[in-house]
């Protein structure tokens, strides 16, 4: 991770697109179900759904091909993407490069777009960081606020990590038989 990247700027950010959304009330309600408001977070893995959730997400599949002076923290970005209700991801072999990619899968209406995390430009990150942040934080919210849609959120986290387990294991099984085949991975 780059000393660049700036977790408060995109929290800032998100708390500002909440505003504009759901006015001072949406901000009240963090600071009243989760004890202090957003602003206060200096970093995302502070907050409750990461402590909580996202923080079981890890990634010993690939290391992003990623310019050196990135924004980003991509082992963050892997785990709102992993724990993520909007869209699908799966880990790619790219023969041509001899690595694992990450693919994301998104519903765009009738039809699927696919996008490869190390394609897409800085503005794109971005615009995931903040998307799949107020997704996070909304949902959430919503648990902590509904004993029903807690557990309808809950069965979907685990049906997550399942998820999340099994690509996983896929993707060690297909590592180790390149390791075997003598092909770098």
């Amino acid at each position: 991770m780059s000393s660049n990247y700036n977790a408060k700027e995109i929290i800032l950010e998100v708390r500002e697109k909440l505003f504009h959304t759901g006015g001072k009330r949406s901000l009240k309600k963090i600071e009243r179900l989760w004890g202090k408001g957003l602003e206060t977070y200096e970093d995302v893995k502070e907050m409750p759904f990461y402590v909580d959730y996202l923080s079981k997400f890890f990634n010993p599949i690939c290391d992003y091909e990623k310019e050196e002076d990135s924004f980003y923290d991509y082992d963050l970005l892997f785990m709102l993407i992993a724990g993520s209700n909007s869209s699908d991801w799966s880990f790619e072999y790219s023969e041509e490069n001899r690595a694992f990619r990450l693919v994301i899968d998104v519903a765009a209406g009738e039809r699927r777009i696919k996008k490869y995390l190390d394609d897409l430009f800085l503005f794109q990150l971005r615009n995931m960081y903040v998307i799949y942040l107020e997704e996070q934080i909304n949902l959430d919210l919503l648990m902590r606020e509904d004993k029903k849609e807690r557990d309808i959120l809950m069965a979907l986290r685990q049906r997550r990590l399942n998820d999340f387990y099994r690509k996983i294991d896929r993707c060690m099984q297909k590592k180790l038989f390149l390791l075997i085949q003598g092909t770098p991975s």
